[in-house]
């Protein structure tokens, strides 16, 4: 059964060579929903910095129940949360891990995962709210705009860098958020990622609709490992959501009328340089430099899109022109 406000739960902070530390929370009050994984709630007693606790619904929890690998995707960050947050300070990565009762025996301890804590996000914006109405995008003036996408390619590079391997994979734009002053680019969903850190090979469950890559969702479906270059497709579809909409578009590189987004995607077949859009749109696309536009078109239909590190001198170039302008 799914967890509600009032409950008493447990939080365990793991440690490789030591006691784990036990807390008692309250759930208090929902303040978001975790996709089609769970909700998230407030928790008492307040704490610093402010956490919230993500729950998992009993289907997910029966996964975990039957299958202790499924657990390990939320307990192994969990357990190296201090190394993670040093090199990869931009994500939210598990704090505590949640348990339906306070130290259930060790072979077991799989079977009473219930969610884990996170710190709240405080003023900011999922990246789909800045995508969205004008109201949203107050102050967000071009150059901050480029900003942030040079953060997202920066902050992507880093995550495939690491020694685990990281791959972001449910890259939507509700999985990213921005802080009020457009500095600060966040990830959350990170108990979704992929990774393999030598003792676990954790792979990725899902995608959400869209924001795919050529073949991706029959990776996932196939339980295939995914590999960068399924993050670096995705991020060109953020970065071209960006740009156009700071040239007045609010739109998806792959709508085609009459089509699934993700079934363009998967022939590879890009509208803008095909022809398949209006004209308005074609003008304002046509403003932005041209080794941006190459760059859109190498990523959109090529085998190996133009790669996270490869972004960020383009971008900015870009953002320095528009100084020289």
């Amino acid at each position: 059964m799914s967890v509600t406000a009032g409950a008493t739960v447990w939080g365990a902070r793991l440690h490789e060579t030591e006691d784990d530390d036990w807390f008692e929370y309250k759930v208090v009050a929902p303040v978001g929903n975790a996709g089609g994984a769970g909700a998230v709630f407030t928790l008492s007693p307040d704490t610093e910095p402010p956490l919230v606790g993500k729950f998992y619904n009993p289907e997910v929890r029966a996964g975990m129940a039957s299958d202790r690998e499924a657990a390990l995707r939320i307990i192994m960050p969990a357990l190296h949360r201090d190394g993670l947050n040093q090199t990869l300070d931009f994500a939210s990565w598990p704090r505590r891990i949640l348990f339906d009762l306070k130290e259930p025996p060790a072979a077991d301890l799989h079977k009473h995962v219930i969610g884990f804590t996170m710190e709240m996000l405080v003023g900011t914006k999922s990246l789909n709210t800045l995508l969205g109405k004008d109201i949203d995008r107050k102050n967000l003036t071009r150059e901050r705009t480029i900003h942030i996408a040079i953060t997202l390619a920066d902050q992507l590079a880093k995550m495939h860098r690491h020694p685990w391997g990281f791959i972001f994979g449910d890259m939507s734009p509700m999985n990213i958020h921005i802080t009020k002053d457009f500095s600060k680019v966040l990830f959350i969903d990170t108990d979704s990622f992929q990774f393999d850190n030598g003792a676990f090979d954790c792979k990725l469950s899902g995608l959400t609709p869209d924001y795919s890559s050529p073949g991706g969702r029959a990776a996932v479906t196939a339980n295939r490992q995914m590999t960068a270059t399924h993050d670096d497709f995705v991020l060109a579809i953020l970065i071209y959501q960006l740009l156009m909409r700071d040239l007045g578009f609010e739109c998806h590189p792959f709508t085609l009328d009459g089509e699934d987004p993700d079934d363009v995607i998967d022939r590879r077949h890009f509208p803008m340089d095909a022809g398949d859009t209006n004209n308005f749109m074609k003008d304002a696309y046509a403003q932005l430099p041209d080794d941006i536009r190459e760059a859109f078109t190498h990523s959109f239909t090529k085998d190996t899109p133009v790669t996270a590190l490869q972004w960020i001198p383009l971008l900015t170039n870009y953002r320095r022109s528009l100084w020289r302008s």
